[in-house]
């Protein structure tokens, strides 16, 4: 499929017909998700994978009235990695940070662009940005391969942590992915004029 087919394809998805996708495809729509370039390469996306149907339901409850969810195949929750992995002084960084060290650049030039980078905000914020790459990268995957999705950010995180006893300093519940299979034609996208959102051109 073209790119520009994909993206014309890919739309929030609220109608699904309860057919299940399979373990395999499942993971390889995560892969694709998994793949997205994260700033500085930190990787701060995590997934929690959830297919049982009661669980749909619970996680539905936590969405403001979004239970079409119920409905779907998968949702998969994108986390955050929290504190204890992405501030600036953790193991975690660290190695990462040590992959990319050249006589040029090391470990400290890293590090100090880290910081400057959420001088005015927190790690954690941060890292919830860039989860956003992955959540794209995730959806345009699942419609190359004909799985419908839909990006949900209505929903509340702290209970999701709660729900499954995750330590937000560890993981934080940032988006909700929704994927499956759908009867429905694919919409038409209204969207303004691409003249009407440029700014200036130089």
């Amino acid at each position: 499929m073209e790119y520009k087919e994909l993206i014309k394809k890919r739309y929030a998805c609220r109608n699904y017909n309860g057919k299940k996708i399979s373990d395999e495809l499942v993971m390889e729509i995560l892969e694709g998700g998994n793949l997205s370039q994260t700033s500085l390469n930190l990787q701060q996306h995590s997934f929690g994978v959830i297919s049982n149907e009661e669980e749909l339901k619970e996680i539905s409850k936590l969405t403001y009235g979004q239970n079409y969810i119920e409905k779907a195949s998968h949702l998969i929750i994108l986390f955050s990695k929290g504190e204890n992995f992405i501030n600036p002084e953790s193991e975690y960084v660290e190695e990462l940070f040590k992959s990319r060290v050249t006589k040029e650049r090391p470990l400290e030039y890293y590090t100090s662009i880290y910081k400057m980078m959420i001088k005015n905000t927190t790690a954690l914020k941060y890292g919830l940005e860039q989860i956003n790459y992955t959540a794209s990268h995730l959806v345009n995957y699942a419609t190359s391969v004909g799985v419908r999705s839909n990006i949900i950010a209505g929903f509340n995180g702290d209970a999701v942590n709660e729900k499954y006893g995750i330590d937000k300093k560890d993981y934080y519940g940032g988006l909700i992915v929704c994927l499956g299979y759908s009867d429905e034609e694919i919409p038409n996208k209204s969207r303004r004029k691409l003249e009407e959102n440029i700014v200036f051109k130089k």
